[in-house]
């Protein structure tokens, strides 16, 4: 039997203290009288985010549940000793997010959190009614429920992109990331058309490249996210194209791959063409000869070789800084060891620095990234 707390002058026992830890709020609206409710309610508005933008209510239709009306709803008794349902809802897709349009279809993840949107930006994102749910949303009276089978994180990238809000107050793992994009997808949402230039779900996964470039490269070859794509490319000069997987390069699938061999390739042709460049030869001396120059212009030749052996692209390049100082100055300048002609010590010395500024020059005129084939 449903008994009303009666008044006291106790001090009421919720605050901020009974709140759960990572901004969870699982209060029982049976343990509160009036005035601990409307207090409750005033806590539970002002909360912040969590990660995943959730937080706690109580189910609607509950036991428990307070409506705009008035006070508690108090439990019919058939319902005795049946347990109060808490449930988790999204900070912010939650009901009255807009004054101008009430949402009119509340989504809940497979792990129990409520997302309240709108149909027409379901239906103006998603090519197939998301995935046909949308067609069974007449079926019952009032404001259509649908189960998602996607975790609260997923959804909530799914729902922050249709929508154009920002992602990265929520900090989602790279990981979370790439099943978000795969799930657009299987919604019928056209990853092309939200992970591009400008949109916060492009600007958040680039944020990932340093750290994930083949990663991102995989994810943008096999949507055919062709600025992705081009983004990542630039962070691709020093793997090593052995390690690339099968499943990486299905993934990908044959053009993509393609481009990123033509990539190290093209690199390997434009560090030919720089060292393929001798020392300036000077005048002859009498301790310095034609001859004598000629032994040097071979024995650059020979070290250049070796640079370029070493940067297959089965081997992969160094990042362009390394290769620059580590390998063309100590590899080339090393030559010098076995000139005794000052002459011609400078002129090595020049051509060395030359060749640093020329391949430094590859990455600033990205004359290395692969073209948009239409």
């Amino acid at each position: 039997m449903y008994q009303a707390h009666q008044p006291t002058n106790e001090t009421p026992r919720f605050s901020s203290d009974n709140i759960a830890p990572n901004n969870i709020y699982a209060v029982s609206a049976l343990d509160l009288n009036p005035f601990e409710s409307s207090v409750a309610s005033r806590l539970l508005s002002d909360s912040n985010r969590m990660a995943t933008g959730v937080s706690s209510n109580v189910a609607p239709g509950s036991a428990s549940e307070r409506t705009n009306d008035g006070p508690i709803t108090p439990p019919s008794s058939d319902e005795g000793d049946a347990k109060e349902r808490i449930v988790d809802m999204s900070t912010t897709f939650f009901p009255g997010m807009t004054s101008h349009q009430p949402a009119d279809i509340i989504l809940i993840s497979s792990d129990n959190v409520q997302f309240h949107v709108h149909l027409n930006v379901l239906y103006d994102a998603s090519n197939t009614g998301f995935a046909s749910l949308l067609s069974t949303t007449n079926l019952e009276p009032g404001i259509p429920v649908l189960n998602i089978p996607e975790k609260s994180d997923i959804l909530n990238i799914i729902l922050l992109t249709i929508y154009g809000k920002p992602i990265a107050d929520y900090r989602p793992a790279f990981e979370v990331l790439v099943t978000a994009v795969d799930s657009l997808e299987k919604y019928g949402i056209q990853p092309q058309r939200y992970v591009k230039p400008t949109q916060p779900l492009f600007e958040l996964i680039r944020f990932h490249m340093p750290r994930y470039p083949l990663d991102v490269y995989v994810l943008a070859a096999h949507y055919n996210l062709f600025e992705l794509a081009q983004a990542a490319s630039s962070h691709l000069l020093s793997a090593k194209l052995e390690t690339i997987t099968e499943d990486q390069s299905m993934r990908m699938g044959a053009v993509y791959l393609k481009r990123l061999y033509d990539l190290h390739s093209r690199r390997i042709d434009a560090l030919k063409n720089i060292l393929i460049r001798a020392p300036e030869p000077h005048p002859s001396t009498p301790t310095c000869s034609l001859s004598d120059q000629n032994g040097v212009s071979r024995a650059w030749a020979l070290s250049a070789a070796y640079l370029i052996w070493d940067a297959r692209p089965e081997y992969g390049i160094s990042d362009p800084k390394d290769m620059s100082f580590r390998y063309i100055e100590s590899t080339m300048g090393a030559l010098k060891q076995h000139v005794s002609c000052e002459d011609c010590k400078e002129a090595i010395d020049a051509q060395v620095r030359q060749c640093i500024i020329d391949w430094n020059s590859v990455k600033v005129n990205r004359l290395f990234i692969f073209k948009k084939s239409y």
